[in-house]
């Protein structure tokens, strides 16, 4: 007896936490895009990678040539990386014939040749790299591109993971903030689960990654689910004049927070292999003995002697 109530409350949580996680994602998206946080991100890894933090030079030529950004007119030395068409994403062996290309290593020049314009390089560090890389491909022009392209996908993928862990950062912010705005307290809903086990009826609908997770959030509550600011739970802070109760609230929120941040792919599978279990526990279940009538008066009537 004491099971059915802990799955009810389990297959409540996994699917608030499920939708709350594609709202997360949705948002921080949104709010990347808009900001073009990838590409900022990628214009300040290659000014430290080309020891140009201005980016008025050897990195602004680079962010500024064609093979990096199309759309964007030539510029002369000097001239900033522009900020409005930022790539999200650079191709290393784009990024070699730019920085080849910007630093005016052309085609054709013999290994003298090569070894004297690296030579012309005004940045140590650049000319190091570039010296270096050079003695690596002993020389030929092709083979310097291939170990440009492996040294920047290389320093890409410490970026990469950089990055990740910015972005988590900034969706574990925006989860707090969009579950106290939208009021989806984990306890509260625990709580209001396990007083209406009835209440995971109205989870039926949420199946999977492609749910209308805004849609779903406002159908809840107004069905009574335990999310949301409902007027009664409104009223109940308005009334609490010390703000205890919003105080209370802020674990709930936190808890919320952190479980959305596991992804929306997660807890629908964990849901359907739930409900799967639960269903299959119900079918082997053997039926309850149905009791007759007839046998019901068998037994009451003391036999005779």
């Amino acid at each position: 007896m004491f099971l059915g109530p802990v799955i009810n409350v389990a297959i409540g949580l996994i699917a608030i936490f499920a939708l709350m996680a594609l709202v997360v994602s949705g948002t921080t998206s949104a709010i990347t895009a808009f900001f073009n946080t990838a590409g900022k991100s990628l214009s300040d890894a290659v000014r430290n990678l080309l020891n140009d933090p201005a980016g008025k030079g050897l990195a602004g030529l680079v962010m500024n040539h064609p093979q990096i950004t199309p759309l964007v007119l030539p510029v002369e030395p000097g001239a900033a990386i522009g900020s409005s068409k930022l790539p999200a994403t650079i191709e290393p062996r784009k990024f070699a014939l730019a920085l080849i290309q910007s630093a005016q290593l052309k085609q054709g020049l013999t290994p003298l040749e090569l070894d004297k314009t690296i030579a012309t390089v005004t940045d140590p560090q650049i000319k190091e790299l570039l010296t270096s890389l050079y003695a690596q491909a002993n020389g030929d022009l092709v083979k310097l591109e291939t170990e440009l392209s492996g040294w920047f996908e290389n320093a890409m993928t410490h970026l990469s993971e950089a990055y990740g862990r910015r972005i988590r950062l900034i969706s574990l912010g925006i989860a707090a903030l969009l579950a106290a705005l939208l009021n989806v307290d984990a306890l509260h809903v625990a709580r209001g689960i396990w007083a209406s086990p009835d209440l995971v009826g109205q989870l039926a609908g949420v199946q999977g990654v492609d749910a209308d997770a805004f849609k779903a959030m406002k159908q809840l509550a107004a069905g009574g689910f335990p999310v949301g600011w409902t007027p009664e739970r409104i009223a109940a802070v308005r009334a609490d004049g010390g703000g205890l109760l919003l105080l209370t609230m802020v674990p709930g929120w936190l808890c919320t927070a952190a479980a959305s941040m596991l992804g929306a792919p997660f807890w629908f599978d964990l849901l359907k292999k739930l409900r799967s279990a639960t269903a299959s526990v119900a079918a082997a279940a053997p039926p309850a003995p149905a009791v007759t009538t007839a046998t019901a008066t068998a037994t009451s009537i003391p036999a005779k002697t």
